[in-house]
């Protein structure tokens, strides 16, 4: 979290990391945001992933009859698949605490809320950039559903998520069925 507010180790120590990540963790989603429902948020215990590319099982070989006592043979993985794994990146933002926050922080003029002032502007920086990763997972839903897959090409980051649509899966919209014809469409019905 102090790299969300891009603070020098010694500024605000008042504000703690856990502290800080407990009132992040608390806010609310944007109501408007509905990819949730189709992608709903996991707490995951590691940023690593291993995930099966590609089983499709259709049936096992049949076993042998054996006697008892008698050590089964081995099955061998006779089904076509393979794995996929990585590291899932991060998603960030930070803003400066501008000079001025600080020296209200720090010292507060006399009978005014300087300080309070200060500590709310810094919490309105965190509710901001909780709000721009919020933003960035919702576009990363929507381009799932739209698309069948997500694209990173940013910063370092080349990624893609394929969920393998086929292009028969989707419906193409024509005349008053496009969603941008606000009065005659109904897009929750094509969903």
């Amino acid at each position: 979290i102090s790299t969300i507010l891009n603070l020098a180790p010694d500024h605000l120590d008042v504000f703690s990391d856990a502290e800080l990540l407990s009132y992040a963790r608390a806010l609310p989603a944007n109501p408007a945001f509905i990819g949730g429902i189709l992608f709903p948020d996991k707490t995951q215990n590691s940023l690593d992933f291993k995930y099966v590319k590609g089983y499709q099982r259709t049936s096992a070989v049949m076993a042998a009859v054996q006697t008892f006592g008698a050590e089964a043979s081995f099955a061998q993985r006779e089904f076509g698949y393979s794995y996929v794994e990585g590291s899932i990146p991060p998603i960030k933002r930070k803003i400066v605490v501008n000079e001025q926050e600080l020296i209200k922080f720090y010292s507060p003029r006399l009978n005014t809320d300087d300080q309070e002032s200060a500590i709310e502007e810094i919490y309105n920086d965190v509710d901001n950039m909780v709000e721009a990763v919020q933003n960035r997972i919702e576009w990363m839903r929507w381009q799932a559903v739209v698309n069948g897959k997500i694209v990173l090409a940013e910063n370092g980051i080349q990624l893609t998520v394929d969920y393998g649509y086929d292009p028969a899966q989707k419906e193409t919209l024509t005349g008053t069925a496009l969603w941008s014809d606000h009065t005659n469409s109904n897009p929750i019905d094509d969903i």
